[in-house]
Order: structure tokens, then C-alpha cells, then sequence
């Protein structure tokens, strides 16, 4: 009979046992009202498991259309039982449920406080559903959109005249971006607005977001809530109940590329980068057998002692290659936040970048930096020390004198 048909058939089978307890707990509980529990067709699953099969059965699907529809478990009863019911919505058709514990009153075995109906992967490639993205209905061309945390902060902007659209977590699977970016590219300014709290994770997560949707061309500005020092936590919907103002929110902004943390991950990012290329670079000067560099060394004219000689006077100094004239100050590499993870000394130096502390001097900087043989922490000799005596002669030493040892 179809899909979507019987999501349609469970929607209304939802609505009709959610009862004015259950719309008071989401009065009580999100300050949801009548108009907007039912234009958002929020419903009920009843504790007794077995009866949203035997309403499908009895409508004249069978089951084989009810177990690949996603909403019962293995035994053939519903997944909830004694949950509120959320709908996913898309294009005016029902297309996803998600359930959400009622303490005290839920009957299922299912633990978390949200259950999703299953939906088509490897462990289940018979099931139907698929998650949509929660709000897409909402987004109107040009309008600000708010893209939340959760999805009763996601209804609770709906009810306050904002367009809005959820993840259901801090984040869009990497499954659905294209969905998402793909619905989204008609609105106006987006907004993400995350939970505000102590952790920080609701933060990190807008963070995120942001980051992956401006790399697909969308143009994203960060939201903060405020937060009292009493709280540990704010969320969008508690934010909206209490007479927050969101127009302030959303003029106070910031755009994802600017944002202090976007800007600080990245530099984390470029840092990580570098170390994996240092390291990288060690580990592949490493496969090279010592064998090949002592029959390389073996054709000079010269021993390792004595180009060692030749190359020191020609070395840069330490100043010239850290930028620092004596004393602290930020790393070249890493950068800095403190202004001082760095200190020169002469011909001295030693790093106390947090993971990368060590120290030496100009060869050793060469070593680690320039040809990444080795960690700060590491001695340069052997195969390391000829490696980096040989890139020093031949940067460094001038060709007439190079010419004299051929």
C-alpha cells in the first residue's frame, strides 16, 4: 500500500492517543502550545506495544510492509511504547518518528532519552526509512534560519515565527549534508544556536557546523545564548520559554570564519598537520637503509667530522631562523598563545609547546623543523645527524668552497 501512506496511518494513530496529559507535560515541559502540538502532529505511543501493529493490520498492510517500515522491533511490536511521538515532515509528508522518554510513564526496553525508528543501513537493509533533516518544511526563501541542537528547540522557534532546522544532536551526519546544504541555499542569514554550556560541547558543535557548511559554499554566523553563572546549561527552548530574545541572538551573530574558536581550531588543525607531515617526513627518511647514506658518505672526499667543521661557520643563527633575538617568544611552528613557548639562548633553544618540549641547537632546529628527522625531544645523531650535515652543505656552504673537498 505504500510507505508513506502508512507513515501517514502511524502519524494519525500517534496523534490520536496523545492525550491532554500528554499535551500538558509538553506544555510543562517546552512550553509547546495546542496550535503548534498539532500543526507539528505530535503524538503518542501507547504503553501497550502491540497496538500500533494490530491498527496497521487492521488498515490492511501486512508484515512485511510493517517490519521494513522501521517502526517495530524484531518481535513485531512497536519500538516505543509510553513515549511522546515527534514527526519528521518533509514536503508536507510524514517521513520519520522520533521518540522521547517520559519518566516515570515509558514502557519500552529501548534505553536514551530519544529513540529514532530504525532506518536502512548494513545492519538493517531491509527497512525503508531514511532520516531526513527535522524542519525542512519551516525554511521559507530569504528568511533567517536558525539550524538548532535539538528538535523541541528546533518546534519551539517554529512556534516563535523562525524557520528552523535540527540535526537531533550537535551535528549533521555526513550522510545528509548534501540534504542539508541543499535546503538550506534558499534562506537568508543562518544562524547556528547551539546549547550554551559549561562544556562547551554545544559551542564546539556550532563550530563545526559551521566550518563543514561554509566549505559547501554556505555562509554560516554563530549564535550565543547567554548563560547565568547559576546555570550550567541553556538550550534554545528553555532560552525562548523564559522571554529570551532571539532577534538579539541573531543581530549579535558572529560569522563562523571569524569566530574566535573557529579561528583557534584551525590553527590546532594546521598544527596537527604540520606535526603529521614532521612526523611523516621522519618515517620515511627512516625506511631509507643507513647502508645507502654511508655509501653516499663514503664517496665524499671528505669524512663526516670534517664536513661537520666546514658546515658550522656558514649555519644560520638561531635568531635568524626562529625570529626571536634572545628570550621567549612564540614559536614559528606552532604558534602561540601565551606569547612565550619559545626560548633562545645564544645557540640555545628549548620549546615548551604542551606534547612538543625539547630542545637544542641550530642543527638540531634544521633537523626537526626544516627536514622533520626527528621530535624535540629526540637526540640527532647516526643516519639523522649525516642526513642533516649533508642538507646544510649543500643550503649553506658556498660552491667555491664546496668545489675544493669534490
Amino acid at each position: 500500500m505504500g510507505f508513506i501512506k502508512l507513515m501517514e496511518e502511524a502519524c494519525r494513530f500517534f496523534q490520536s492517543h496523545l492525550s491532554s496529559k500528554g499535551k500538558n507535560f509538553l506544555f510543562t515541559k517546552y512550553g509547546l502550545l495546542d496550535a503548534t502540538i498539532n500543526q507539528a502532529r505530535i503524538g503518542y505511543a501507547p504503553s501497550d506495544r502491540t497496538l500500533l501493529t494490530s491498527h496497521l493490520r487492521s488498515l490492511g498492510y501486512d508484515d512485511h510492509e510493517i517490519m521494513s517500515s522501521g517502526l517495530v522491533g524484531t518481535s513485531g511490536d512497536s519500538l516505543w511504547g509510553g513515549r511522546i511521538i515527534f514527526p519528521y515532515i518533509n514536503n508536507s509528508r510524514v517521513e520519520y518518528f522520533i521518540g522521547r522518554i517520559i519518566e516515570g510513564v515509558t514502557t519500552d526496553p529501548i534505553s536514551g532519552k530519544y529513540v529514532k525508528q530504525l532506518s536502512c543501513s548494513e545492519r538493517n537493509p531491509n527497512i525503508v526509512a531514511k532520516e531526513p533533516v527535522f524542519g525542512v518544511d519551516s525554511i521559507r526563501t530569504g528568511d533567517v534560519l536558525i539550524i538548532t541542537e535539538g528538535i523541541t528547540d528546533a518546534i519551539a522557534c517554529h512556534q516563535n515565527g523562525y524557520p528552523a532546522i535540527s540535526p537531533v544532536t550537535v551535528r549533521f551526519k555526513s550522510n545528509c549534508l548534501n540534504e542539508v546544504t541543499t535546503a538550506i541555499r534558499s534562506a537568508g542569514k543562518v544562524v547556528i544556536v547551539m546549547d550554551n554550556e559549561e562544556t562547551g560541547a554545544g559551542l564546539r558543535g556550532a563550530i563545526d557546523t559551521g566550518m563543514v557548511l561554509s566549505s559547501q559554499g554556505i555562509t554560516c554566523f554563530i549564535g550565543e545564548m547567554p548563560r547565568p553563572e547559576e546555570k550550567d546549561k541553556v538550550d534554545l527552548n528553555d532560552f525562548l520559554r523564559e522571554g529570551g530574545n532571539l532577534s538579539k541572538v541573531i543581530d549579535e551573530s558572529v560569522l563562523t570564519d571569524l569566530h574566535p574558536l573557529t579561528l583557534q581550531k584551525r590553527k590546532e588543525e594546521w598544527k596537527k598537520g604540520i606535526r603529521k607531515m614532521i612526523t611523516g617526513l621522519a618515517h620515511e627518511h627512516r625506511r631509507t637503509s643507513s647502508r645507502k647514506i654511508r655509501k653516499n658518505w663514503e664517496n665524499s672526499s671528505i669524512t663526516t667530522e670534517e664536513k661537520t667543521e666546514i658546515v658550522k661557520p656558514y649555519l644560520p643563527s638561531l635568531s635568524s631562523l626562529t625570529g626571536i633575538d634572545g628570550g621567549l617568544g612564540p614559536h614559528p611552528v606552532y604558534g602561540s598563545t601565551t606569547g612565550g613557548n619559545l626560548n633562545v639562548n645564544g645557540d640555545r633553544w628549548h620549546c615548551f609547546h604542551a606534547g612538543n618540549q625539547g630542545g637544542g641547537g641550530v642543527l638540531k632546529w634544521i633537523a626537526v623543523y626544516d627536514l622533520g628527522l626527528i621530535k624535540e625531544d629526540e637526540d640527532l645523531r647516526g643516519v639523522d645527524f649525516a642526513k642533516t650535515i649533508q642538507h646544510c652543505w649543500e643550503k649553506y656552504v658556498p660552491d667555491d668552497i664546496k668545489r675544493k673537498y669534490q
